[in-house]
């Protein structure tokens, strides 16, 4: 990873269980893990988030993603283009990546792609202000890409603080509880609880952190999790990312077995999980 670059720093969780509502309960009304406090922000964000490709799946086959997403609260609704790289593990075990993110507009656009293009030397990328306009879909399919994933995430945010005097900033991570729905066509919806614990961005921006305090973050991340798990054995730490975890049901849907995997709501069953961990790990997508 190019270390000059913006990263993301996460970990992300499932929930096997029938009932995934009730441990999500649980997690949101816990205030104190040993040494970290829980703030839980009340607040619901709903994301819409399109991924894109080329037609010869250059992006995918280079492990690169781009992404559009949408943020809507009571009080605002903002858009998001998102260039995120492949995923490698840091010195603490945490995943690490490359994750560029910017608001919808010509500018801010023009650069993501730009980079992409320049880390994806295959991509060739027309951009100007001719074709540019405030809706991302219309401006990726001029281009030449084609959506290859729709999900909606509603999301409960929880500011996870360390109890304790240290020289970070005393917020430094996220803990996110999602329920995301994939939409396979119009009458296809699957759905399933997924758990994320996030580094602040600010915390693990390399222009405004020495290498010794990024360290620092990622001990502290490694730690919380470790926490984390021991009070909420119910939850299993899940080594894929939601884009991943999508194209590998839409691989079963594709076989003619997912019925087995869902209940009758669309839910995810426990016994899901294994065989999409199967087909992610074996690169059978």
């Amino acid at each position: 990873m190019e270390i000059d670059k913006p990263h993301e720093e996460e970990l992300s969780f499932i929930i096997p269980s029938e009932f995934p509502e009730q441990i999500i309960n649980k997690i949101k009304n816990t205030e104190i893990i040993e040494n970290y406090e829980l703030k839980n922000k009340n607040k619901i964000l709903q994301i819409t988030d399109r991924y894109y490709d080329v037609s010869e799946k250059i992006l995918q086959k280079n492990k690169y993603s781009l992404r559009i997403r949408i943020e809507e609260n009571e009080e605002v609704k903002q858009k998001f283009i998102t260039l995120k790289g492949p995923t490698k593990t840091n010195y603490a075990g945490n995943p690490v990546r490359i994750e560029i993110e910017k608001e919808w507009n010509f500018n801010e656009v023009k650069s993501i792609l730009l980079e992409l293009k320049r880390l994806v030397s295959q991509i060739t990328i027309d951009l100007d202000e001719s074709n540019y306009s405030s809706n991302p879909q219309i401006v990726l399919e001029k281009i030449g890409f084609n959506e290859i994933q729709q999900r909606k995430t509603m999301r409960e945010e929880i500011g996870v603080v360390i109890d304790e005097k240290v020289q970070v900033e005393p917020e430094f991570a996220k803990l996110y509880l999602d329920h995301v729905i994939y939409f396979f066509n119009l009458d296809l919806q699957i759905k399933y609880y997924n758990i994320e614990i996030e580094l602040n961005k600010n915390n693990v921006d390399p222009h405004k952190s020495t290498k010794s305090v990024l360290n620092q973050y990622s001990n502290y991340l490694s730690d919380f999790k470790h926490k984390f798990l021991l009070q909420f054995p119910w939850v299993k730490e899940w080594p894929h990312s939601k884009y991943l975890t999508g194209k590998a049901i839409k691989t079963l849907i594709d076989n003619g077995i997912f019925q087995d995997i869902v209940d009758e709501q669309g839910n995810l069953r426990p016994i899901a999980y294994r065989a999409l961990d199967k087909l992610i790990t074996e690169k059978k997508l």
